[in-house]
This record gives C-alpha cells, structure tokens and sequence, in this order.
C-alpha cells in the first residue's frame, strides 16, 4: 500500500483516507493507567470507539515512567490488566 499526501489529505493507493481520532489519556500520567478503566473494562471502551467509526487512536505516554518500571495505579473494573 501507498500512502501520499497532498492537498492536505492522506491518500492509500489514490484513495482518500478519513480519520476520525480520540486521545486516550492516562499512561503519562504517575498512575499510569488509561482513564476511565477504573470505571469500565477496555473493552467497552474499545468497542463504543469501534461502534462509532473512530479508526485512530492517539495513547500519550511517559517513556520515562514506564522505564521506571512504576507499580500501575488502580483498574479494577478491567481485571484482565491485573498484574
């Protein structure tokens, strides 16, 4: 695939792509974990972005935190990222 850009548009192999975008904060932060999974699981989470046409997803992050190797702050509602 070939991407190009021109006209302020991104083009796959000529045809224009659309992007519809969310940030997702929470890893830079010193808890380092997504907001909102305290709250509800990933999944749901990924699935309303999915249901409603959301095709990027930016996750900002503090490289230095996580080289730290921190604890993770709380997620309880989303046991799959326990330990």
């Amino acid at each position: 695939m070939e991407y190009t850009a021109h006209g302020g548009h991104i083009y796959a192999d000529g045809v224009r792509v659309k992007i519809k975008g969310v940030n997702w904060s929470g890893l830079e932060t010193p808890a380092l974990v997504l907001g909102g999974l305290h709250v509800r699981p990933q999944r749901e989470y990924l699935a309303f972005l999915r249901a409603n046409g959301f095709n990027l997803l930016r996750v900002p992050l503090a490289a230095d935190a996580l080289a730290a190797d921190p604890p993770l702050g709380e997620a309880p509602k989303d046991p799959s990222l326990a330990g």
